[in-house]
């Protein structure tokens, strides 16, 4: 499990740099294996948080994905309600140029 691992890893990080401030205020000469174990830690965190980046890549191309299809879905919707706009106009003129030609072919 990524997510205990990771509050495992910070855990052990916060202590040992608590213990290097310790080292660094009593014995300044012993430092030096502190370091290498935060150092280490650093290293162990660097490894999990890379093995995370599929994930992160797969959820990202998820969301990128989703928000195509609904700015597509919104297309489709307004392509939708313009055709109905431009047959409802089509058919209002096909009745005014109807009742035109009746007007002219009906003798006064």
């Amino acid at each position: 499990d990524f997510k205990k691992e990771l509050r495992t890893l910070n855990r052990e990080l916060q202590l040992h740099i608590l213990e290097l401030a310790d080292i660094l205020v009593e014995r300044p000469s012993q430092y030096a294996r502190r370091v290498e174990d935060i150092s280490l830690i650093f290293k162990n965190l660097h490894h999990l948080l890379n093995s995370l980046r599929p994930h992160q890549a797969r959820a990202t191309l998820i969301h990128l994905l989703e928000s195509q299809i609904q700015r597509r879905k919104q297309a489709i919707e307004d392509i939708k309600q313009r055709r109905e706009e431009a047959q409802r106009l089509l058919g209002e003129s096909l009745v005014i140029i109807e009742g035109s030609q009746q007007q002219v072919m009906t003798p006064m």
